[in-house]
């Protein structure tokens, strides 16, 4: 992504035989809230179901409605289809998937899709065995989405709960030095630090482009693109840190300089440090069963 400087929707990773070269990309899709970037591809909406899920009803009628289009009734179904005694959470779109209509079979296609995101999610979470409940999930594709508002946010809020757990459990078994799970260990379940994407730059805490880039790319723990003609180059320091050179991810700087990276004219630099994942919060800054570990 050109307005990040760098690419962290790759799936290849930063590196050959990278492991996990998919976590960074997985991540930034997350939710802010999440710990994500709160990135959302296109192809996981689905705009053509929330459509169909309000229509079909009103097409139909219902005891309480008349039907908006009654001559559609042998493709759709009759308004008794959505009585109370009928259990249309159930069976309402029988008549539908079974009219051969082609946007029928599209529908059919589309919750498919979406079960499968979810399994791929449990997988994902461990959960796969022993799935929890779902107000959306544990309908039948012939009942999915009758009378459910907002259908598209609670399928997705749902699969990436999912798929948050179960960036934790790859995070663990990412090496220990991988600046990916040390970004993701100080600051994925932080709110503050999960603010930054939807509440920076601010008038009170401005940034720079190149700053912008460096605090996206520190907090999802890639290698900072404003260091590259500088990696390994020696650092002058008096600090006591034992890594007196230029790291790719910058942590060597920050040590150096007390904790704050600074600019090449000299200037510290104006990004939080909770911000970035630097310093997590709290009294201890190393977060509870994690071991912090050198960079390089």
């Amino acid at each position: 992504m050109r307005a990040l400087g760098a690419s962290i929707l790759s799936p290849e990773g930063d590196f050959p035989e990278q492991p996990y070269p998919t976590f960074t990309r997985d991540r930034f899709s997350l939710k802010h809230s999440q710990g994500g970037g709160g990135f959302r591809p296109t192809v996981e909406r689905i705009p053509f179901l929330n459509f169909l899920f309000s229509a079909l009803p009103a097409i139909s009628g219902s005891t309480a409605q008349a039907p908006l289009w009654p001559s559609l009734e042998p493709v759709v179904g009759g308004r008794g289809v959505y009585f109370k005694d009928s259990k249309p959470e159930e069976q309402c779109w029988t008549t539908f998937f079974s009219s051969g209509c082609r946007k029928a079979r599209e529908m059919q296609e589309k919750i498919a899709r979406i079960r499968r995101l979810r399994d791929e999610a449990l997988e994902s979470a461990g959960l796969a065995a022993n799935p929890p409940q779902s107000a959306v999930f544990d309908w039948p594709n012939k009942g999915i989405g009758y009378r459910t508002d907002k259908a598209q946010k609670k399928v997705f809020d749902e699969i990436k709960g999912l798929r948050a757990k179960g960036l934790e459990r790859r995070a663990d078994n990412l090496p220990p030095a991988d600046q990916r799970r040390m970004a993701s260990a100080f600051s994925a379940s932080d709110r503050f630090a999960n603010s930054f994407g939807e509440g920076a730059p601010l008038r009170s805490a401005p940034f720079s482009n190149d700053e912008f880039r460096a605090a996206v790319q520190t907090r999802f723990g890639v290698r900072l693109t404003c260091l590259m003609s500088f990696t390994n180059l020696p650092l002058k320091s008096n600090a006591s840190a034992t890594d007196k050179y230029v790291g790719a991810f910058g942590s060597n700087i920050k040590k150096a300089c007390g904790g704050r990276g600074w600019r090449r004219d000299g200037k510290p630099q104006l990004v939080h440090e909770r911000h970035l994942g630097v310093v997590p919060p709290g009294p201890n800054p190393t977060p509870r069963g994690y071991d912090r570990h050198p960079e390089d």
